[in-house]
């Protein structure tokens, strides 16, 4: 908002459509992550570069998929396989530090409690013998809201090539 005051005192024009963009990603990583979007560890252009990556894996077809038996070859040969590794290592290492952080003793909530202090406080209540939740289950809930992060980027896409 000050920003906005700013540029309007001075007569400066405001992307609006970007502030809305920073706003709605700022909400939905303090919601999954507990930190605030600017200044954390991958920075906004970081982390739109990384979603947007995974989203283009998550959605294309690979060569193996088309062609069953020998697909995974030319996916191999053609550096599809290695750059789908690469990505998903990146998302993995990042869903793993935002997990650990949480773990720490001197991590304390802020307002309120993000998606990892729930789903951490529900692993540490369940009872041996019943349904365990992983670190990998953790890291599919930060997938599916990350990807909820990425949704806002390609309605803020859109809305700049109308």
């Amino acid at each position: 908002m000050d920003t906005i005051s700013q540029s309007a005192s001075s007569a400066i024009p405001v992307d609006l459509s970007e502030k809305m963009f920073a706003f709605t990603a700022s909400i939905v990583f303090r919601m999954s992550f507990g930190q605030i979007f600017q200044g954390s560890d991958l920075d906004n252009h970081k982390f739109e570069k990384l979603i947007r990556a995974t989203e283009y894996f998550m959605g294309g077809f690979t060569t193996e998929e088309c062609i069953p038996y020998v697909g995974w070859i030319i996916d191999r040969l053609n550096g599809y396989h290695a750059k789908l590794e690469k990505v998903f290592h990146e998302l993995d290492t990042f869903f793993e530090k935002a997990i650990n952080d949480h773990l720490k003793p001197e991590w304390k909530i802020e307002v309120q409690e993000d998606i990892i202090d729930v789903m951490l406080k529900i692993k540490d209540q369940i009872k041996p013998g019943e349904a365990q939740i992983t670190k990998d289950n953790i890291k599919a809930v930060l997938l599916v809201s990350s990807l909820i992060y990425s949704c806002v980027v390609l309605v803020d896409d859109y809305k700049s090539k109308i």
